[in-house]
């Protein structure tokens, strides 16, 4: 019989055994833990999702919005129940708006999040390292499901770093396996920084889809220096800039920034798988600080930490859940933040195939079932 392995004993989260030690990485480390003891999740601000006790002890307020965002924007839909804002006591400049999107808006979002939004001329994560089919990485997995014979996806490089500035990749003129069209030109694509040797050689898309791990909009984002591209500039997705302007305007009494003043530059599309992390980090990017951030939560519950401009405060843990809406204002606009955990098993029962009647959606569905998807769009100038 083979030697029994010995059990790594992990120190707990605010021991000093730990590296890089401080408030803020200590609640990090404390909401990674497999088991989560029922003395951490009585910290939520709104366990469950239920804010009537929060509110009963002032913990957060109900904020009247300057209008309805559904009224402004019909690709919210109609959900039967009311839109609800909230503001944080320990989070000035924090926003929380649940019940904007109606089911079947939701459903279009996330489907337009994989198909459209993921793919050229938006530059991902996974155009670094691999190169992506110009019909877009979820059209290909659609072939692959259909028992297509389809190329694997290859790797750019031999897992070194490359001795060049970019990647050029030409765009065709025309899409015939998406209804999207694709743009004429060509897209420039950052080479990594760091040597890769251990990444596959080839992908299927299947596979691929799963190391997913965001989608630049609008201004190309430079993960290495922490600054757009700003003469790789994308056309903005009308359905998430209509969407954005309209919690803008609806938020605008609050953060005291109208619509009119409001321009979708940029935006992040984050894709988390069941054990995924960000950690703690502070958007510094923009060089408009006025303008709120805007973030839309998608698929499973996650625990959102937000803290102040410094990790040596311990942050607020919040839950949020499918269809949550976060703007992100004032002090709260630089504040450190992180998700440090998905929640399985959160995804709502409304989202399950039979409830859902748009064609299509079962994969879609098997995809989010195990995943979170967010959206936040940022003013740049």
């Amino acid at each position: 019989m083979g030697k029994k392995k010995k059990k790594v004993e992990v120190p707990p989260p605010d021991s000093p055994q730990w590296q890089n030690q401080s408030p803020f990485r200590v609640a990090e480390r404390s909401w990674k833990r497999l088991d989560l003891p029922p003395a951490l999740l009585h910290t939520l601000v709104n366990p469950a999702g239920d804010f009537a006790a929060a509110l009963q002890t002032g913990t957060i307020r109900t904020v009247s919005l300057a209008a309805d965002p559904r009224a402004q924007c019909s690709e919210f839909g109609q959900p039967a129940s009311p839109c609800h804002a909230y503001a944080f006591t320990e989070v000035p400049g924090l926003l929380l708006l649940r019940g904007v999107f109606a089911p079947d808006a939701q459903v279009k979002v996330v489907q337009a999040c994989l198909s459209e939004f993921a793919r050229h001329p938006n530059v991902t994560n996974l155009d670094t390292h691999y190169r992506l089919p110009e019909g877009g990485l979820w059209a290909q997995a659609e072939r692959e499901r259909a028992d297509q014979d389809v190329a694997p996806l290859e790797r750019r490089h031999d897992g070194n770093v490359p001795d060049v500035e970019a990647y050029e990749v030409k765009l065709a003129t025309a899409d015939q396996d998406t209804a999207v069209p694709a743009v004429p030109g060509s897209v420039r694509i950052d080479p990594p920084t760091t040597a890769t040797p251990r990444l596959k050689n080839s992908l299927t898309a299947s596979e691929a889809l799963k190391r997913l791990r965001w989608a630049s909009l609008g201004y190309q984002y430079n993960w290495a220096s922490n600054t757009y591209h700003l003469d790789r500039k994308v056309a903005f997705p009308q359905m998430i800039d209509t969407i954005t302007a309209a919690v803008v305007g609806a938020v605008a009494n609050v953060t005291g920034y109208s619509r009119d003043q409001w321009k979708s530059e940029a935006g992040i599309i984050n894709f988390y798988q069941l054990g995924d992390a960000l950690m703690a980090h502070q958007d510094r990017s923009e060089e408009n600080a006025l303008a709120p951030l805007i973030s839309f939560s998608f698929g499973n519950s996650c625990i959102y930490l937000i803290g102040s401009d410094t990790r040596d405060v311990a942050p607020t843990p919040i839950l949020l859940q499918n269809g949550d809406i976060l703007v992100m204002h004032g002090s709260a606009r630089r504040a450190f933040h992180s998700v440090p955990r998905i929640l399985e098993n959160t995804l709502p029962e409304y989202l399950t195939p039979p409830q859902v009647l748009e064609p299509g959606w079962e994969p879609y569905y098997n995809y989010l079932k195990d995943a979170r998807i967010n959206i936040n769009v940022r003013q740049v100038f």
